[in-house]
């Protein structure tokens, strides 16, 4: 197997070969090879059946008798992600939002009296959160691809 850098499963894994791991770690039931295929739009299942076995040998997925699943207690690959409304977002994102919403109802609910120090230390923090967490995203899309 041919690595492309780095050394966790996200840089071996090819843009299909991921796209099946999510397709597996979003479903709550184990899938089989044809609706792997069926679902991943594959033209037959030896292609399904090639990501499958990739995924099995780097040992982020098992087979069972009921089909495919992610492994339990395997370091997850998107361990910095959570799944929010069907697709996978960087944690930053929610916690970034979180403060950034908190902040602004402190503005608001103090004006004028605004302390200006802590509000301005908040909102650089929630700076670096935004920036982080869309960075994330991007490398997460740019992956996918």
């Amino acid at each position: 197997m041919r690595r492309r850098g780095g050394n966790g499963p996200l840089e071996v894994l090819g843009g299909t070969a991921l796209r099946v791991y999510l397709l597996l770690a979003r479903s709550d039931k184990p899938l089989g090879v044809r609706e792997v295929q069926r679902i991943m739009g594959f033209k037959s299942p030896s292609t399904a059946k090639h990501h499958l076995d990739r995924l099995v040998e780097l040992g982020l997925v098992s087979r069972t008798s009921q089909g495919y699943v992610v492994k339990e207690g395997v370091e997850k690959v998107f361990e910095g992600y959570v799944a929010l409304l069907g697709s996978f977002v960087p944690r930053l994102i929610p916690y970034a939002a979180f403060l950034t919403g908190s902040i602004t109802t402190y503005v608001v609910l103090s004006w004028p009296e605004v302390e200006v120090l802590p509000v301005a230390l908040g909102y650089l923090a929630a700076l670096f959160l935004w920036v982080e967490g869309l960075r994330m995203y991007k490398w997460l899309k740019r992956l996918l691809r």
